[in-house]
């Protein structure tokens, strides 16, 4: 739901309000068969195998909410200032896991270890205002000519509170006793209710996760664009960002408890260049250094049980530097036509990457994992109209294509088995394409349809320590189908099928030559199933 409000003061200024409410909903009901050595040791008779269900829902709301006031105080000389106000509530109540090793011949005994048996509620709020300013000064009178100089303030002050009230089910008795199921069978309200536990059948452990993230980040930035002559436009800027970002935690049953803080004063230098060979032809170039903050599940030290496994944040990390330069070409093929071809380079200090921290609980983190990494490759893009019939129908093809080249050196004392590797989540092959359909008619309909078509090569999902092969997210492809109907201009219609082709997740990790060579083995294996969506958008 979104609402937009413009009101002219005068001829010389506006206000402007924006308001915007999301809501997802999500409940899920799993069943997960499988070998799991950590989970699952008790099972070692039947090979480790068990199964766990996973019962869960997610309830996420965000508000968004901006003011801004803009106005012109001369011909050259003009402003913009505001604030937004955004409010995040992020719910995941009542997961319930339970855990069950295989006894043999289609059954299962409850799971007896820490965690193996849980209920799960918690819940994320984030309040963040963010006030800007800038003021914009034209150095050129010509409309035709762009030269400007800008100069701003922006901030985002945040709080981030998150809560989790944990309960761990423990049968009581001796393991032999715990209750035991048909796979296909199975019925827990008979063992965990009120007069099982009243009577001391099993006991309930409860503890509440909790941590904090402050952030008080500062930035104020000149940039200086100039267009020399008919065909060469200079953009100069400078950045300069104070953070300040204060985690505090107690989590993990207080395990860890603790506070740390990420501060520092960050400049962001940039220069772009366009030339325009001719009208159809422009040569883009780019030189500039930013900075990665880590995010906030990346630095707590929460552990989260998620499908794929479990993960928890590491409070020390430290802010990656990244150094990037590309160099585009653009052929204008037409009105509404485009081919681009763009290469590109990134040098990044301290990059921050998942990790397998090769314990027996399986746990994943993330961690500075070099003193630097390189990335660098080339994408090609096209956008070319395919035919027409008559004036009102248009058939449109697209295409984005590019190959990525990672490295980044590891600690052979850390990384035993892995001396380099890609960096984590880069695939090197990228490749989307879609075929889209428009019709206009005379009376105020409008039809749009595209077929999108999405393909990812392997690639890292986490990198492996003390002597595991990194975790590899093996390569999919997807297919999307989304059609729109608009009526006049205040009513749109749409309808997406996505995911048609419902392929299979899967993360996979080769063996070591002490584990028999290094055939893949499947870690985790799934499919998300087809989504359809409907909507309606209205304009008042």
């Amino acid at each position: 739901m979104a609402a937009n409000l413009e009101i002219n003061l005068n001829t010389e200024s506006k206000l402007h309000f924006n308001s915007l409410y999301l809501h997802t909903a999500m409940a899920a009901a799993t069943k997960f068969y499988g070998r799991e050595i950590e989970i699952f040791q008790v099972a070692e008779d039947n090979n480790s195998e068990g199964l766990t269900r996973r019962l869960q829902i997610n309830d996420n709301s965000v508000f968004i909410n901006q003011l801004i006031y803009s106005g012109n105080i001369s011909n050259r000389l003009k402003y913009n200032a505001g604030a937004g106000v955004n409010y995040v509530i992020g719910k995941e109540p009542d997961r319930r896991i339970m855990m069950f090793p295989s006894i043999g011949n289609g059954m299962v005994q409850l799971g007896m270890g820490e965690g193996r048996n849980q209920r799960f509620n918690s819940s994320v709020t984030e309040t963040a205002v963010l006030p800007k300013i800038n003021v914009q000064y034209l150095l050129s009178a010509d409309p035709e000519k762009i030269s400007y100089l800008e100069l701003g303030y922006d901030s985002r002050i945040s709080s981030k509170d998150f809560s989790a009230p944990i309960y761990n089910y423990y049968w009581a008795g001796a393991p032999g006793t715990a209750p035991t199921f048909s796979v296909n069978d199975m019925h827990l309200d008979a063992y965990f209710n009120q007069e099982n536990l009243s009577e001391g059948d099993f006991r309930l452990e409860h503890f509440n996760d909790t941590y904090q993230v402050r952030r008080n980040n500062h930035g104020i930035y000149a940039d200086l664009i100039h267009k020399f002559g008919s065909k060469l436009t200079l953009n100069t800027g400078l950045r300069a960002d104070n953070i300040y970002t204060e985690i505090n935690y107690e989590v993990n049953r207080g395990a860890d408890v603790g506070s740390n803080t990420i501060e520092g004063l960050f400049l962001s230098p940039s220069l772009n260049a366009k030339y325009e060979l001719n009208e159809k032809n422009h040569i883009r170039t780019g030189v500039s250094r930013t900075y990665t903050l880590p995010q906030d599940k990346e630095i707590s030290p929460f552990i989260y049980q998620g499908i794929d496994g479990n993960d928890n944040g590491n409070p020390n990390l430290e802010v990656s530097t990244n150094y990037n330069f590309d160099l585009k070409w653009d052929y204008y093929i037409s009105s509404g036509e485009l081919l681009t071809l763009n290469g590109f380079y990134k040098h990044i200090s301290d990059p921050i990457a998942r990790v397998d921290q090769g314990n027996s609980a399986g746990l994943r983190t993330y961690d500075n994992v070099s003193d630097h990494a390189v990335a660098t490759g080339i994408e090609l893009e096209l956008r070319k109209s395919l035919f027409a019939i008559g004036q009102k129908q248009q058939w449109y093809a697209g295409l984005n294509a590019s190959y990525i080249y990672t490295k980044v050196e590891l600690d052979p004392a850390f990384f035993v088995q892995n001396t380099s590797s890609g960096l984590e989540g880069a695939a090197p092959y990228i490749l989307n394409a879609d075929v889209t359909y428009t019709l206009k008619t005379n009376r105020n309909l409008g039809i749009t349809s595209a077929l999108v078509l999405n393909y990812v090569s392997d690639k890292v999902h986490t990198i492996g320590t003390r002597g595991y092969n990194n975790l590899i997210e093996e390569s999919f492809t997807t297919l999307d189908l989304v059609t729109s109907l608009g009526i006049r201009d205040n009513l749109r219609l749409t309808l997406k099928a996505k995911n048609l082709l419902n392929p299979e997740y899967k993360l996979s990790r080769k063996g070591t030559a002490a584990e028999g060579g290094s055939q893949a083995v499947i870690t985790r294996s799934y499919r998300r199933g087809v989504l359809l969506d409907f909507g309606i958008a209205c304009k008042f």
